[in-house]
This record gives structure tokens, C-alpha cells and sequence, in this order.
């Protein structure tokens, strides 16, 4: 007796799920060799993180990295024991003092502003000097490059420079009071002023001396990094453990 398939019938079919690949050791010669290059590549990746760091944090510390304010000191008034109106810019700016102007407008330009009076540093100033400048008269260590013409009024500025950041302040409308230094939102003590206002961030000279080999250094520091960071990867890829599909050759 024979048997006919139904045309409409289907054969059933089984998956035969793939075989999991099986990971292949290298030998040990090649385990030691890819323990080697990662150690050596670790160590040119320390070393070059270091020459790329270190040396520009030693000269200029966290604003190496970081975007920093430079500082900048507050100028205030202060009237003198024969009733004339003086600039206080306290010790610590007065020391690299470079320049004062007087402009027109309480909310001058600086470098733009009609200038009004100027004096420049010239030479030294006395050890002692408080960074009191008696506005119209020409301090020890300064010349006066713009002479003054014309009487200060209310609607003038005052702005004192190392040469490289400055700072600005309206002149007070009317007598400034004894004793006191007049900043523009408040009043301190004379004293008390002199000894704690803020100095100027310094210049950066352009022949700076640590220039070249900060720039040397992080240059070397980056393609010791890469170096290093090839080494690694080689070490991996090349000698570490690999995969295989069973039956493969």
C-alpha cells in the first residue's frame, strides 16, 4: 500500500542553534610579551600626563587649566589733611603701579576716553608709599604725561594700570569725608584700606623664560601619551585572548 503527501503538506524544520565560539589563549611567550608592552605603555601614559601637567601648574598654578579673573584693586578717594581729594590704591597695587589717568565720564573707555590727566611710571617709588596719589600733583617715581588743564569735575573717572589690567572708579560728587577711603558703593577705614586692597594680577612678559620649555614639555608629554596609548591597545588587541567560531581553522 502506498502512501501519497497531501500536496498543501509542509516539512517541519529544526533550528540548529550556531556552536558558541570558544576563546583562544595565547601562548605564554605571547601573554608575557602583551604584559610587557602594557606595562611600558601605562608608564608613557604617566609620564606624559606629567610633562603636560606639571610644569605649566608650577608657574601658573590652577588658571593653567582653569579660566581665571585676573586681580584687579579697588580705587578709592581719600581727602588729605590740606582738604585735597587723593586716589588710594592701597600697598599692594601701588608697588607695580604703572599709570593713573583721570578721563571724562564716570563710565569711561579705557584708551578711548578723552583723557583729562596722566602720570607714568618712570622710576622707583618709595618703599613705604601707600599708593596715595593727590589728584593734580605728580607722585615720587611718576612723570605727567597728559597735564592737567582743566578742573576736575563730577563727570570724571579715575584709572590706575600696571600696564596690563586696570581698574576704574568714578570721581565722588562733592568733598569726600576725613578719614575714610570713599569707594563707589561703600567706605573703609583709611588704614584698613591701605593695608588690605588687592594687588594687580602681574604681567606676563613676552620673553617670559618658561615659555618655551612649558610648551616643550607638553608637546612631549602628548606624543609620549599617544605613545603610551598605542601600546596598550596593541597589547591588547594584538597578544591579548581572541575569539574563534568552532571548526574554524
Amino acid at each position: 500500500m502506498t502512501c501519497a503527501r497531501s500536496p498543501s503538506a509542509t516539512l517541519l524544520t529544526v533550528p540548529i542553534p550556531p556552536m558558541p565560539p570558544v576563546q583562544v589563549v595565547r601562548p605564554p611567550e605571547e601573554q608575557r610579551r602583551a604584559k610587557r608592552l602594557k606595562r611600558i605603555g601605562a608608564l608613557l601614559l604617566v609620564v606624559g600626563v606629567l610633562l603636560f601637567v606639571v610644569p605649566s601648574a608650577v608657574v601658573h598654578g590652577l588658571c593653567a587649566f582653569v579660566p581665571c579673573s585676573p586681580l584687579r584693586p579697588e580705587v578709592g578717594f581719600s581727602l588729605t589733611e590740606d582738604g585735597r581729594t587723593a586716589v588710594e590704591t592701597g600697598r599692594a597695587a601701588a608697588v607695580d603701579l604703572q599709570e593713573l589717568v583721570v578721563m571724562s565720564g564716570v563710565d569711561p573707555s579705557w584708551g578711548e576716553s578723552p583723557v583729562i590727566w596722566k602720570v607714568e611710571r618712570t622710576g622707583d617709588v618709595p618703599a613705604d608709599w601707600s599708593g596715595e596719589i593727590v589728584l593734580g600733583e605728580v607722585p615720587v617715581g611718576f612723570d605727567e604725561a597728559v597735564p592737567l588743564t582743566v578742573p576736575l569735575t563730577d563727570g570724571t573717572a579715575v584709572g590706575v594700570s600696571n600696564g596690563c589690567y586696570f581698574s576704574t572708579a568714578p570721581v565722588p560728587a562733592g568733598p569726600v569725608p576725613p578719614g575714610v577711603v570713599t569707594l563707589e558703593y561703600e567706605q573703609r577705614p583709611t588704614d584698613e584700606f591701605r593695608a588690605t586692597n588687592t594687588g594687580f594680577t602681574p604681567c606676563a612678559p613676552e620673553d617670559d623664560p618658561s615659555r618655551p620649555w612649558i610648551g616643550a614639555s607638553m608637546l612631549l608629554g602628548l606624543a609620549l601619551g599617544a605613545v603610551g596609548l598605542a601600546c596598550v591597545i596593541v597589547a591588547g588587541y594584538r597578544y591579548g585572548p581572541t575569539t574563534r567560531r568552532r571548526g574554524a581553522a
